[in-house]
């Protein structure tokens, strides 16, 4: 009886792991420091694009949820922002950053979180 309720406590173990998720975080931040910045400059559509590398490769595209939590902009004028996961993969994605019209954007930052689905 001991053996059957091991066999058994096992293969549910084994079972949870292959259907667990894999999650990855991270953080991001850019502003008129970074090279290559130009959202608080000029007027019309401007995009600023990040790069993130997962630390461990996903088995298959991943989902990604991100989140702004910091964001300097001028208070004159309209402050249009749009951040983006694009070109996902299961090594990593592009996090973009736009804004467009007479917005001044100084700086974004904010987390990702990458799940498996």
């Amino acid at each position: 009886m001991k053996k059957i309720l091991m066999t058994l406590l096992f293969l549910a173990a084994l079972g949870v792991a292959a259907n667990a998720q894999q999650i990855l975080s991270g953080s991001y931040k850019a502003d008129y420091n970074s090279a290559g910045y130009s959202l608080h400059q000029n007027s019309g559509a401007r995009t600023f694009t990040i790069d993130v590398v997962f630390e461990k490769k996903f088995d298959s595209r991943p989902e990604i949820v991100l989140t702004v939590n910091e964001l300097d902009a001028e208070a004159q004028n309209n402050v249009r922002y749009r951040v983006e996961a694009k070109a996902v993969s299961s090594e990593g994605f592009l996090l973009t950053i736009t804004t467009w019209g007479d917005s001044k954007v100084y700086g974004v930052g904010g987390n990702w979180l990458a799940h498996s689905k």
